[in-house]
């Protein structure tokens, strides 16, 4: 529950415990790979650290390794990813299906910066190549670099409760 308002909060849960049995484990931490931090300016931290920590373990990164290389951005702006019939096979085992889909995942909670890098890599899953590979592990090279950044919800009050949707179903 989120509230300004503590009062509001605990009767909501006493309401709520009168017909289901709930606890209260004090403020939100951590929920499905997302930690939560409450700033004293009342905005909310969210980053997701440990899943970030398991991609890099999927394609063979050590977070704890100083020497890795890091990168500012996480594609080369110059280029687009491309089928390459004739491209060189990939070089290590990893599992480049499950490296994209934990990279999915971050993207879509919170971290659009590595939305187009990821949506590029996602379009060879049934065939990538070493070009692919080398994607896939230069968007790890810049998540090691920022796997401490998330987003930041600020509340606007004099803006109140605002909600977008995109109502346009058919396209």
């Amino acid at each position: 529950l989120i509230s300004p308002n503590q009062f509001l909060i605990n009767h909501e849960i006493r309401s709520l415990q009168r017909e289901y049995p709930l606890t209260d484990d004090g403020e939100l931490r951590d929920y499905l790979g997302t930690r939560f931090k409450r700033h004293s300016d009342g905005s909310i931290e969210l980053t997701q650290p440990r899943m970030i920590e398991r991609v890099l373990k999927i394609v063979g990164l050590d977070p704890s390794q100083n020497d890795i290389k890091t990168h500012d951005s996480p594609a080369d702006s110059n280029k687009l990813l491309d089928i390459d019939p004739n491209g060189k096979p990939r070089l290590q085992k990893w599992n480049y299906h499950s490296a994209v889909g934990c990279l999915s995942y971050i993207q879509s909670m919170i971290r659009p910066d590595i939305n187009m890098s990821v949506q590029q890599t996602a379009r060879f899953c049934n065939n990538p190549s070493r070009e692919h590979e080398e994607a896939v592990k230069r968007i790890c090279h810049y998540l090691l670099s920022t796997r401490n950044k998330g987003i930041i919800m600020k509340p606007d009050k004099s803006k109140g409760l605002e909600c977008f949707c995109d109502a346009d179903w058919a396209g």
